[in-house]
């Protein structure tokens, strides 16, 4: 992360599973808690990295759908071949 104001740059290197660590001097500082998830945003000069505020729940959107009876017959369908 580049602040223009200070002129501080941080490097790390993101992890092959897709994960970046956020250096420890940073989690401390700016208050992201062990293992938090946290949202990037690609701007002009920079990337900020904040918390991430809750994540939506899909809780109830597929209610109605009979997706249970479908895998059944599906796995029923698999198991005649």
């Amino acid at each position: 992360m580049y602040e223009a104001e200070s002129g501080r740059v941080d490097r790390d290197r993101c992890q092959g599973s897709g994960s970046a660590a956020v250096p420890a001097g940073h989690t401390a500082e700016y208050d992201f808690p062990r293992r938090s998830e946290v949202d990037f945003t690609l701007e002009e000069d920079a990337v900020p990295v904040e918390p991430r505020r809750g994540r939506p729940t899909l809780r109830g959107e597929f209610a109605g759908l009979a997706l249970t009876a479908a895998l059944e017959a599906d796995r029923r369908g698999e198991r005649g071949r």
